[in-house]
């Protein structure tokens, strides 16, 4: 016959309820006690504990958080801010590209040896093939419309502040641009210089278009 603690069918009545719930616990195997329940429950409020303490600790940060970016705000201005945290891209757009733009500035580059043809500049990637005549109003991919300049000095020539003297070939710079920026100390520089002449003779400028650029685009 199965003894009353060991049977699970039989009721936890009589005189062995008490045996069974106060026996000891075997070493190694978890407590039943009041002493056990009492030590979990400790622990399960220690655990509460360290939750909201974190909890607390997290919510200073964010608050801190909080005022030093309204402190940010205040510091930099509206503009600034809407500038940082605004859209980074726009609305895709669909960009037509200039036909044979690539062939034709490694053609110059190589026409012009490399070199920006009024400074001598050998640098590559900041030199650009540079239309005379500007393809956005009807120049060609010609080796005769095209010039091999400094990025900033291409800039220049599209916006009329440089031009070439078409019957000297010499390097013209606007008066615009110490009127307009008060500076240009270093392209003025460049004023009266000769125009540096391309290794292949068909890239030689075409003087009809020096003089249409020199005509109509120089500012004088």
């Amino acid at each position: 016959m199965a003894f009353p603690e060991t049977n699970p069918h039989l009721a936890l009545t009589g005189p062995w309820s008490g045996a069974l719930h106060n026996r000891p616990t075997p070493a190694g195997m978890p407590g039943r006690g009041p002493r056990c329940r009492a030590t979990a429950l400790g622990n399960d409020a220690s655990l509460l504990g360290r939750r909201e303490q974190a909890r607390l600790a997290t919510g200073r940060a964010i608050s801190a958080g909080a005022v030093a970016r309204q402190l940010w705000r205040a510091q930099v201005g509206p503009a600034t801010v809407a500038a940082m945290e605004g859209a980074r891209f726009g609305t895709p757009q669909i960009v037509t590209p200039r036909l044979g733009q690539g062939s034709f500035r490694l053609l110059i580059a190589d026409s012009y040896q490399r070199r920006c043809t009024m400074t001598g500049e050998r640098t590559l990637p900041a030199l650009e093939a540079a239309h005379i005549h500007r393809y956005s109003r009807g120049g060609d991919h010609s080796l005769s419309n095209g010039l091999l300049l400094r990025s900033d000095l291409h800039k220049l020539f599209d916006l009329g502040y440089l031009s070439i003297e078409p019957n000297t070939l010499k390097i013209r710079v606007s008066g615009k641009i110490r009127e307009e920026f008060e500076n240009g100390r270093d392209y003025y520089r460049l004023d009266g210089q000769q125009l540096r002449h391309p290794e292949n003779p068909h890239a030689f400028p075409s003087l009809e278009k020096l003089k249409h650029h020199y005509e109509t685009e120089f500012r004088g």
